[in-house]
């Protein structure tokens, strides 16, 4: 493969200006199947709800690092906060949605 035939995927979230920024349950589904897809360098299109996390070759060490991907990259702008302990309990990309959006979210940073 020549240099140029590469293709880099990147995915940046920076801190919304807006003073009262919150994010919702659709909001939250829609980074964290950007953040699996980014992850796993897979098409976004093809992250679905249903699938589990073995699914996706995610391993246990695999969920642990999740935690930086969500706290520093994907979820920095509403302070996210991930458990590792609870990371690799989760079974399915939903199952990983609902504990972002309720779990590890501020909840003042919901709307």
């Amino acid at each position: 493969m020549k240099a140029e035939d590469k293709k880099v995927n990147c995915w940046v979230v920076e801190k919304a200006n807006i003073v009262d920024f919150k994010i919702n349950y659709k909001g939250v589904l829609k980074r964290t199947k950007r953040m699996i897809a980014f992850d796993k360098n897979i098409d976004v299109r093809s992250v679905s709800v249903n699938q589990t996390m073995k699914e996706l070759m995610y391993s246990k060490n695999d969920m642990k690092d999740l935690k930086g991907l969500i706290d520093n990259v994907f979820f920095k702008d509403v302070d996210a906060n991930a458990s590792v302990k609870d990371l690799v309990k989760i079974t399915t990309v939903g199952n990983l949605v609902s504990r972002i959006y309720s779990k590890y979210i501020p909840e003042e940073n919901i709307r």
